[in-house]
């Protein structure tokens, strides 16, 4: 996909940037993409950038402080980026349980075929289309509860520019994720060692209760999420920016 000439603030990046530059760069494309709009002039879809990484990169802080700097008061009538995580398009529980192969479901569950994917490529179509138009309802994913909860993100018709963040942005080995990355404007990889997201993935099995013991969190980081970050990994070379993991 061609760059969009929007993005030339994120273009002046370097190859490698920290937060705050990212920050900054994406604080001139949104003051950009409003400015359009408001002067009529050509702005017929927002922006989308995605974050890709490993499993316990860092993707949702590094997400979720870029829209804390840039979205101001929360009373604000239309936030200037809004975030639709990856993690929304699991597929249910209750729907795995139905499956033949259930049990190697639930085992590897985060690997891609344990995600709707066709309804994540039809969610990023929406929120390329909507901008000015209709309001775009995405899925949430509740922890505790350990699946998605539908319609629990309203992205408003006004707001410019979406992060869209989740592991397999960049993954182009089966379909429908091969379409994935030419939805996106721009993507960052987050670069964080897996020696580290690994210790943050086990830390997050114990603590959302997936395992039990520290034990059972080492193994099934290995079984599974361990292959699942080599996937990502595999597909690193895709992206547009690299962001390093030091402020995440």
């Amino acid at each position: 996909m061609d760059i969009n000439p929007s993005l030339k603030s994120l273009c002046m990046l370097p190859a490698t940037c920290n937060l705050d530059e990212l920050i900054a760069s994406i604080q001139v494309l949104v003051a950009d993409r409003k400015l359009a709009m408001s002067s009529s002039a050509s702005s017929d879809r927002r922006l989308l950038i995605g974050f890709a990484g490993v499993p316990g990169s860092g993707k949702t802080t590094a997400t979720a402080a870029i829209a804390s700097a840039l979205n101001g008061e929360p009373s604000q009538v239309s936030p200037a980026v809004t975030i639709c995580p990856m993690d929304g398009f699991h597929i249910e529980r209750a729907v795995l349980r139905t499956w033949p192969n259930s049990e190697e479901a639930f085992a590897r569950r985060g690997a891609p075929f344990t995600f709707d994917g066709s309804a994540f490529v039809k969610c990023l179509q929406a929120l390329r289309d909507g901008y000015g138009n209709n309001d775009v309802y995405c899925p949430s994913f509740d922890h505790s509860a350990k699946d998605p909860v539908a319609n629990a993100i309203c992205i408003p018709a006004e707001c410019p520019v979406v992060l869209i963040e989740g592991n397999y942005l960049l993954y182009d080995a089966e379909k429908p994720w091969d379409s994935v990355k030419d939805l996106l404007d721009w993507t960052v990889y987050v670069d964080t060692p897996w020696s580290v997201a690994e210790s943050r993935v086990i830390a997050r099995s114990l603590d959302a209760g997936i395992c039990q013991t520290e034990k059972e969190a080492h193994a099934r980081c290995a079984s599974n999420d361990t292959i699942n970050a080599r996937y990502v990994e595999a597909s690193r070379k895709r992206a547009n920016s690299f962001l390093t993991s030091q402020q995440i």
